[in-house]
């Protein structure tokens, strides 16, 4: 059957993990990849000059189609700016399909949604409480816009607590947001960062899975593997690593 393969993950806040970054892609077999998958926060303070540096390791090894969505480090009203970097497809609230062998890929990528804004983001980004509580049906209606064999929405946030474990209880308001944990049945895999100390991988989510791919929380970018079973539209994660 048909695969997907895609190398996933977050939270390079280059220049601080940018050692790590290059050292764990060394290690690994990029060659049969179809996507690169970075969910947010991929330099630090919103040092746009480091997306170059991080864009120029991956293309040591990787030729192919990169997305990533924005992170809470690229600054809200600075997204342009990213875009202008070109190599890297940024989507910001926004689905687009791939054509991948002989079936489509479909990607949502969004920062996500919080439960509570953080002391800061009230302070100085008061519009973000409204934002985060539209943020799950908005998810929900990119999703459903897309006519693909496989769907795979890529934020920043987590979309559950589930993923936090290992991050202090009291702040995981501040990592994700359990209300978004229904809109993950309406997709095939779940890719997100942000949580740096969460000990969870993956969790499934009524038969779907949801990654924490945060590069200093797993210490290496993932590597994850799909198998299209297009009969019924099932699709079965079978490796992660």
């Amino acid at each position: 059957m048909p695969t997907v393969r895609f190398a996933a993950t977050a939270d390079i806040h280059a220049p601080r993990y940018l050692k790590l970054f290059e050292s764990s892609l060394s290690k690994l077999d990029l060659d049969n990849i179809d996507l690169f998958l970075l969910a947010g926060d991929m330099v630090l303070h919103n040092d746009r000059r480091m997306v170059e540096k991080v864009v120029d390791v991956i293309s040591k090894s990787y030729g192919g189609p990169i997305y990533a969505c924005f992170g809470n480090e690229e600054y809200h009203g600075y997204e342009d700016e990213y875009r202008r970097i070109g190599r890297i497809v940024w989507l910001d609230d926004e689905p687009s399909t791939i054509e991948s062998g002989r079936f489509k890929v479909g990607i949502v990528g969004s920062r996500g949604a919080l439960d509570s804004p953080t002391n800061w983001q009230r302070r100085f980004k008061p519009d973000l409480e409204a934002v985060y509580a539209d943020k799950p049906s908005k998810i929900a209606k990119l999703v459903s816009s897309l006519n693909t064999d496989l769907k795979i929405a890529l934020t920043h946030y987590s979309p559950t607590y589930k993923t936090l474990k290992g991050e202090d209880p009291g702040i995981w308001v501040y990592l994700g947001s359990k209300a978004m944990e229904p809109v993950v049945a309406s997709v095939d895999v779940w890719i997100h960062g942000h949580a740096h100390r969460g000990i969870v991988e993956s969790v499934d989510i009524g038969g779907v899975p949801v990654y924490n791919v945060s590069l200093p929380a797993r210490g290496k970018v993932m590597l994850i593997e799909v198998e299209v079973r297009r009969k019924n539209r099932g699709l079965d994660v079978f490796l992660a690593r």
